[in-house]
């Protein structure tokens, strides 16, 4: 498996963010005069002498929440995540069709943690999970900075959603939004009467995070190790959507990077490289009711073969459903299947089955989720149940079980679960 290491926002991405910002405050300003302007004037006036009500605090700091949180998660006998963080958020249409929005998240990763163990040192580490400013204007919107994008339909499978990496780093339980790792692109998108259109520009495309620290390969016993690490380029595409009575279709192209770099072999050297592909796809959704079902279906050309210098084609497809019942049970599946055109390549029928279910309790204050998996290469499966309570405005409680039947092949994979676990979770947001 690999791993790359979370970089600090580029210099031309911060100058960008920094001019954003200053052009907020700048627009923020004259909003605030237009609105001065507009209860002085003589087409908005009426007699408050009867009536007293406190002045409205607008000041911008009103836009934050902060959220604090600690989460640990136990295995038998030891324990396997002892982390700490602070996050800041900040959002704001701080003027007509201006919207902006910061999302960063300091974690602190104590010497327990198994990540700590892998640095030989507990530490912290900063992410900005989202930085954006987005300006709409008629039936289109445009927004740039760092975000996330996600191409498809069927939930926990990935024939079409591939454009946004993953961050292992993070914890998954039953929500997969958990561990999706924000690029910096430039997204716009125009509605009509009975369609979209969506074009994205990444500039510098990420790759899967699978630890904080460079991760090195062994080859063979008389050749150095090799990083497992690839620096992508420029990634683009577009999608149309219609949209019908009681069903949609979208189709898309784009030009991609592979998300995990791949070892190659050329001649008797060996490499890494990162597929470089063309992806053709196509989602739906119908309902039936209370029935959702869905479908995601694509060719991928130029797949990386491991271990050898040859490429091939890929087709994935995805078949899935939600249902929701009349008491408010959501539950959902889907199936995905990959067939690899290359003959030399071990074909590999089902390779991804996902279940997931949430219901609602106690006034809304409880919920519970469920989120299952079973992964047929390397094969292992697994099932999260969470619970989750609001004890107030500001408090919220978790509770985690996970169950998992792991290889003998699967055990030193990176993402491959532990077998038993059990995480708790404290969170104070304010």
């Amino acid at each position: 498996m690999a791993n790359t290491q979370e970089t600090n926002i580029p210099s031309l991405n911060r100058a960008l963010i920094f001019l954003s910002m200053s052009i907020a405050g700048i627009l923020m300003t004259n909003a605030h005069a237009e609105q001065t302007d507009l209860l002085s004037s003589d087409d908005f006036s009426f007699d408050d002498s009867a009536l007293s009500t406190p002045e409205k605090n607008i000041s911008w700091y009103n836009d934050f929440k902060t959220t604090l949180e600690h989460s640990q998660t136990q295995v038998p006998g030891d324990t396997q995540r002892q982390q700490t963080s602070i996050r800041l958020e900040y959002e704001s249409a701080f003027s007509k069709g201006w919207y902006a929005k910061i999302d960063s998240r300091y974690r602190y990763f104590w010497h327990e943690d198994d990540f700590a163990d892998r640095e030989q040192g507990a530490y912290g580490k900063n992410k900005w999970q989202q930085a954006w400013i987005q300006y709409s204007q008629d039936a289109c919107v445009s927004k740039l900075g760092r975000q996330t994008l996600i191409w498809g339909e069927v939930e926990g499978t990935f024939a079409t959603d591939i454009i946004t990496p993953f961050d292992y780093t993070e914890q998954l339980l039953t929500d997969y939004s958990n561990i999706r790792l924000a690029q910096d692109m430039l997204v716009g998108e125009c509605f009509f009467e009975n369609s979209q259109a969506q074009l994205f520009l990444i500039p510098e495309a990420k790759i899967d995070i699978y630890q904080h620290s460079r991760f090195y390969v062994p080859i063979a016993p008389t050749l150095p190790p090799i990083e497992l690490t690839a620096t992508p380029s420029t990634e683009w595409g577009g999608r149309y959507k219609w949209l019908g009575e009681g069903f949609d279709i979208s189709v898309m192209y784009a030009k991609l990077y592979g998300n995990t770099p791949t070892l190659i072999i050329k001649g008797t050297i060996p490499e890494v490289d990162l597929a470089h592909f063309d992806l053709l796809g196509v989602s739906s959704s119908i309902a039936y009711g209370r029935l959702l079902v869905k479908i995601d279906a694509s060719i991928r050309n130029k797949q990386l073969i491991s271990q050898t210098d040859s490429t091939t084609d890929q087709s994935d497809l995805a078949v899935g459903f939600e249902y929701t019942t009349s008491d408010n049970h959501a539950i959902n599946g889907g199936i995905w299947a990959t067939h690899f055109h290359e003959r030399e390549v071990v074909k590999r029928k089902t390779q991804v089955l996902t279940l997931g279910w949430s219901k609602t309790y106690l006034n809304d204050d409880l919920t519970m989720s469920l989120l299952g998996n079973w992964f047929s290469s390397p094969r292992f499966s697994s099932v999260n149940l969470l619970s989750e309570y609001q004890w107030d405005d500001y408090w919220n409680f978790s509770l985690a079980l996970g169950l998992s039947d792991v290889t003998r092949e699967a055990e030193d994979l990176l993402i491959a679960p532990t077998k038993k676990s059990l995480t708790f979770g404290v969170k104070f947001e304010y």
